[in-house]
């Protein structure tokens, strides 16, 4: 399966916040893409500490961001084969809007070897008075998401 980096516009037409593995799904039409928070280490993404600028503002917009695309496949039932693309932002290109048409763009970068970007799943978060679920706005799941890593920095600190 070959894995590429492209830089690509994406109308970020709705954004759903997951808590629990700490990712963001970025809904462009039918196409999703995942922002993860944290990395492997605990600290934040590029792509999350860039995003948590243009939060509040994002919905409708259009933003260049760089994406890294990987064939995947799993099966289904009845052992039938799926294939799909894994489509992660890993950075943007710019945290202003894109505006007018969308501009040429050099894609299909291949990446590979030791040099190829890793995306680690982010640290299990808890939701134990379920306040994440009664959250509606965009700015609300971010602040609350916020205040969560706000939380779990500080348990990592008091642990080492």
């Amino acid at each position: 399966m070959e894995e590429t980096i492209d830089k690509k516009n994406v109308k970020f037409d709705n954004v759903i916040a997951d808590a629990k593995i700490g990712k963001l799904t970025i809904e462009d039409g039918k196409t999703k893409y995942t922002l993860w928070m944290h990395k492997k280490d605990t600290s934040e993404t590029v792509a999350y500490e860039m995003f948590k600028t243009i939060s509040g503002d994002a919905i409708g917009k259009t933003f260049c961001v760089k994406v890294k695309e990987m064939d995947k496949s799993f099966s289904g039932r009845e052992g039938k084969t799926i294939q799909y693309i894994d489509r992660t932002i890993i950075s943007f290109v710019s945290t202003d809007p894109v505006e007018g048409s969308v501009p040429t763009i050099d894609t299909k970068t291949p990446v590979g070897g030791e040099n190829a970007p890793t995306v680690g799943s982010a640290p299990s978060t808890t939701n134990p008075d379920g306040l994440y679920d009664r959250v509606d706005t965009l700015e609300e799941k971010v602040e609350y998401l916020l205040a969560q890593d706000t939380k779990i920095n500080e348990k990592l600190k008091n642990v080492s």
